[in-house]
């Protein structure tokens, strides 16, 4: 109910995003409660998905062993001072290292690399990071569309070797980097068909949510 009451509110002349929580209380008993929040999407996430965005190293590192590195908690302090961070620098993203100085994920988003015309590589999660939905189905789409998609190490000193690299959450979707700090990449014109397939994929998910 309380899902259908926040949907009504957002007007279908708009694109938004709906932030639902779930919230757990006490220690003997444990009462829970959904908080929802939505608000209207970047308008110039158009742009940004057509023209790419600048992206830098986070000013500090994270451990790959914390316990809480699978699981998408409230504790986001951490990763909102970085991302604020870097928008202040204008940069759209900021991407962690880990204690072996191996790229991870970004504050709010995941990142794959083009080796290569068919090879695509992506942070494993043995480097600390949260393995989102968005970065799963992408991962299963560049398989189904015929790249070779590795979850391995990536080194900072990898980063010049690479023909460009992309962003990928539920609300950006796939987005193209043209820059990480001093290393510049072409937009990858490959983003433009990842984009469309991964909606048609989302689509798909969804029509089978409805039926079931």
């Amino acid at each position: 109910k309380k899902l259908n009451d926040v949907l009504k509110k957002i007007p279908p002349n708009i694109d938004a995003r709906l932030r639902l929580t779930l919230v757990c209380y006490g220690e003997d008993r444990i009462t829970t409660e959904f908080l929802t929040h939505w608000e209207p999407l970047n308008p110039e996430l158009d742009r940004f998905q057509k023209e790419g965005v600048a992206v830098t190293i986070a000013p500090f590192k994270k451990h790959s062993s914390s316990p809480l590195r699978y699981f998408k908690t409230t504790c986001f302090l951490e990763n909102s001072l970085v991302l604020k961070r870097a928008r202040h620098r204008g940069f759209y993203e900021a991407i962690f290292l880990n204690e072996r100085n191996e790229i991870t994920e970004g504050c709010i988003s995941n990142i794959f690399f083009m080796k290569n015309e068919h090879e695509i590589l992506t942070p494993s999660l043995k480097t600390g990071l949260l393995p989102g939905i968005t970065r799963q189905m992408v991962i299963k789409l560049l398989k189904e569309m015929g790249f070779c998609v590795k979850e391995t190490s990536i080194s900072l000193h990898d980063l010049t070797h690479f023909q460009g690299a992309f962003l990928t959450n539920a609300v950006v979707e796939v987005l193209p980097v043209t820059k990480m700090d001093t290393v510049q990449y072409f937009p990858w014109l490959g983003c433009k068909k990842v984009l469309a397939a991964y909606r048609e994929l989302v689509k798909r998910e969804s029509c089978l949510l409805v039926k079931i």
